[in-house]
């Protein structure tokens, strides 16, 4: 069954580490396999997976990998439509499959214990053999698959494990997200040994109390008995602050309940369970992350530690009440955006050194939330956002997209949907950072829906939902919903109105209706400013009502990253591929090229402009006379005091004088008013003046270096003239002669003159002696080149964008 991500050590010090490498049951399998591609199942056989077949001509494949990127097949880019024309569930009778082959030493010592193996994603069906003999299958791309191969291995000799992975399945319908369709092992594999009585899983979660000042640890640790289950078996549990010190002077010890299931704690049946309260604890926040460690050991009926294993556990609320998300009790603005996994050259395989990366840009850049478009991401993704602090939506692997309108109400297709939801939760529900459970994307909302909705609230109701179709109204457009209709519904599956690109006008009307029956839950948009081609450029409009409507609490770009893939073209050069460059059809171009930054993780220009608007603090205003500066602390946990704050006086672009502000104290959401010492200037006419302010780190944090800026603003000054407007002039030097008027300006020699306006600025005269030549200035031109945003893509459904309604009226692009 799914768990949560843990390891297994021989003794409670290793574990507090989290480093797994130091346990000695743990085995990495990542590195070059064997590898061969079949076109279709069928023409796999026995062979390819029995210990006695010779490998020597077999390729070498990377795993973490996708062979689409690696010499086999090629990769795929759709959108809504799927990459073939069956339907569910049925799949093309070409249908890649790959043969995976690895040997692999089981240590001496794990004789008599049980080993598991853990394949961490897999594109869509794996099979497994160990030693020719078949083990096991699985589903569910995004996830991990485990298989106990105890009756299998050989321990202190080399075993065959072979991985058979086929492209397409049942499952391909409801992961068809916009992405690239790839195949392989994309993330990672490894072996564990556990004893025949061991930890199997821990669920901890740390709630806060008592107007949020004090903290309740919930620890449920599940015992896995591949032997009778014995009596007198129980567990410890430890609790260690962020730095490191022991916060119970003795550990928690508790027996496991190996009788009936009955009411009350009895119902833990196999299971051992702690609660208990902690006053004032470090609160988790994405401003102040602060991640306690669960220790959690296993005694046997002697009383003899046998196994222990950790887990990070941070305190914190979520809660949705009068239009808002609360974290820790507190309306937190979400300046969020969507990741999907994507590599200029691994594709679905993205390694740990370039999701930190991630993780650190976005920090550096005022984010903080991220949603898991369409699909839960890699562990290790979620420890970054844990320890960095960013707020998570986690998004079980479920998109329906060509089938948008059926899948979700038949009961065919029931367990595969909740088993998407249970998987996810049951993986990941130890991390702090994730604050929503998703249902998934864009696959209608219906009876199956429910029943993931039914299930993730009972198993954990200390995390809201989240779901977009729940709130939109199917089959009709947003024209057409009536202002009284708009986002209504889908309470049983979403806490949060969650719209994509919802118009401006849209949101002003949702915020300001006075008679919808809904006042309970806040906006966050799931999707909007989609960073395509030369875009993001209405964000700041966004901002603007974010900031002024009550309920309207921020949401996520689409997306992070361009989905570029690097390629070679004919002459040599390298270049980004996109949808139609591998020969794939039915392909949707570039529309996979969408992101903040490109596919090697250089910043867009809409970056900087999103760093600017969620910047943490804000200068509102400037009084000349008192030469004092109201500054606003949009942080929502953190006073100012980490925040240095220098300033620059330019007048006409010449820096006249500089200076930093003492340090601030300034409280969340409260406003410093701050001298500032300018100088005495006046301003000729024509001449203007600014106060530049730039916000940096005072000292260093997880995420960035001491004097690393966090934002920006320039106040425009006043200031009285100190002369009458300048006379009219004329110069001549080295045969050109310039002569200012109150009309304008005329440079001129020789063999030209050129005149400008001093009322318009325009080019007014462009001549040539002797040639007759007159130009006229620039005059007004109200088009411009279209970008993809405007409708030019090459998919159909285009017209009501801003290029089709332009042609539409029958302007000319000229």
């Amino acid at each position: 069954p799914m768990r949560a991500t843990l390891y297994p050590y021989q003794e409670a010090a290793s574990a507090k580490t989290l480093d797994r490498t130091k346990s000695p049951w743990f085995k990495l399998l990542d590195g070059i396999w064997k590898f061969r591609l079949h076109e279709k199942p069928e023409d796999a056989s026995g062979a390819d997976v029995a210990v006695e077949t010779d490998r020597s001509s077999w390729d070498a494949l990377a795993v973490p990998g996708n062979w689409t990127l690696q010499g086999h097949g090629r990769p795929h880019y759709t959108n809504v439509k799927m990459p073939f024309p069956e339907e569910p569930p049925s799949v093309p009778k070409l249908n890649p499959t790959g043969i995976y082959a690895l040997e692999v030493d089981i240590p001496k010592d794990w004789a008599g214990r049980q080993t598991v193996i853990h394949f961490g994603g897999a594109e869509s069906v794996l099979c497994v053999y160990v030693n020719g003999q078949f083990v096991g299958m699985g589903k569910d791309c995004r996830l991990p698959s485990e298989f106990d191969i105890t009756p299998h291995v050989r321990t202190g000799r080399k075993n065959l494990i072979c991985a058979v992975v086929i492209k397409w399945s049942d499952a391909t319908f409801i992961e068809d997200q916009d992405q690239w369709w790839m195949a392989g092992l994309h993330r990672e594999v490894f072996l564990v040994s556990t004893a025949k009585v061991h930890l199997s899983d821990v669920f901890a979660i740390g709630n806060l109390e008592n107007n949020h000042r004090d903290g309740r640890l919930q620890v449920t640790a599940k015992i896995g008995f591949s032997c009778a289950p014995q009596a007198g078996w129980s567990v410890q549990v430890r609790l260690f602050d962020p730095k490191g010190k022991a916060v119970f002077k003795k550990p928690l010890l508790a027996p496991v309940n190996t009788g009936p299931a009955g009411p009350g704690a009895s119902r833990f049946r196999h299971q051992a369970h702690f609660e208990t309260s902690l006053k004032n604890p470090l609160r988790w926040s994405a401003e102040s992350p602060a991640l306690y460690k669960v220790v959690v050991t296993l005694r046997d009926p002697a009383g003899r530690a046998t196994e222990s294993t950790a887990t990070r556990v941070g305190f914190r609320s979520v809660e949705v009440r009068d239009r808002q998300l609360l974290i820790n009790g507190r309306c937190v603005m979400i300046h969020g955006v969507n990741r999907h996994d994507h590599h200029e050259t691994k594709g679905k395989a993205v390694d740990r050194e370039t999701m930190r990366l991630d993780a650190l840009t976005m920090k550096r850049h005022n984010f903080n939330a991220v949603r898991c478009s369409h699909y839960p991401n890699d562990p290790y993704w979620l420890d970054l956002c844990d320890e960095l602090g960013l707020y998570v939506i986690d998004e079980a692997n479920l998109e329906a997209h060509a089938f948008y309108h059926t899948l979700g109400h038949e009961s065919g297709w029931a367990t595969a949907f909740l088993d998407r939801a249970v998987r996810m939760v049951e993986r990941d529900k130890n991390h702090p950072s994730i604050i929503l459970w998703s249902l998934g994307n864009e696959t209608g909302s219906g009876a199956n829906q429910d029943a993931m909705a039914a299930w993730v609230r009972g198993r954990d109701p200390s995390r809201p939902l989240h779901y977009e179709p729940g709130i939109w109204v199917q089959g009709l457009s947003e024209k057409e919903q009536p202002g009284n209709f708009l986002y209504e519904g889908g309470e049983q599956v979403t806490d949060i109105i969650c719209p994509m690109y919802p118009h401006l006008a849209t949101l002003v009307e949702w915020a300001t209706d006075k008679s919808h029956p809904d006042r309970r839950r806040p906006l966050i948009m799931c999707e909007y400013s989609h960073a395509m081609g030369n875009s993001n450029g209405g964000l700041a409009d966004y901002y603007d009502l974010f900031e002024k409507y009550h309920g309207l609490q921020g949401g996520f770009i689409w997306e992070w990253i361009d989905h570029g893939i690097l390629k070679t073209g004919p002459d040599g050069k390298p270049y980004w591929a996109y949808g139609g460059d591998f020969g794939d059809t039915l392909n949707d171009l570039n529309f996979c090229c969408d992101g903040l930054v490109w596919p090697d993780r250089k910043p867009h220009p809409g970056l900087a402009e999103f760093q600017h608007l969620a910047q943490p603090v804000k200068a509102t205003s400037f009084d000349r006379k008192k030469r004092t500066l109201d500054v606003k602390n949009r942080q929502f946990f953190s006073d100012m005091s980490w925040i240095r704050i220098s300033w620059i006086l330019k007048v006409s672009g010449k820096t006249v004088a500089r200076g930093v502000l003492p340090p601030s104290k300034t409280a969340p959401g409260e406003t410093a008013k701050l001298e500032v010492p300018l100088p005495v200037f006046h301003l000729m006419k024509g001449e203007e003046a600014f106060l530049n302010l730039f916000y940096s780190a005072s000292r260093r944090t997880d995420w960035c270096k001491r004097g690393h800026l966090l934002g920006w603003d320039q106040v425009p000054l006043d200031g009285a003239p100190l002369v009458s407007p300048p006379a009219p002039i004329r110069r001549k030097s080295r045969g050109i002669e310039l002569e200012r008027t109150s009309k304008g300006v005329r440079i001129s020699g020789d063999s030209f003159e050129i005149g400008f306006s001093s009322a318009s600025s325009q080019l007014e005269t462009f001549q040539f002696r002797g040639d007759d030549i007159l130009v006229s200035g620039p005059e007004l031109q109200i088009w411009r080149g279209a970008t993809d945003n405007d409708g030019i893509k090459g998919w159909t459904g285009q017209r009501h964008k801003p290029l089709g309604r332009w042609l539409a009226a029958g302007i000319p692009q000229t």
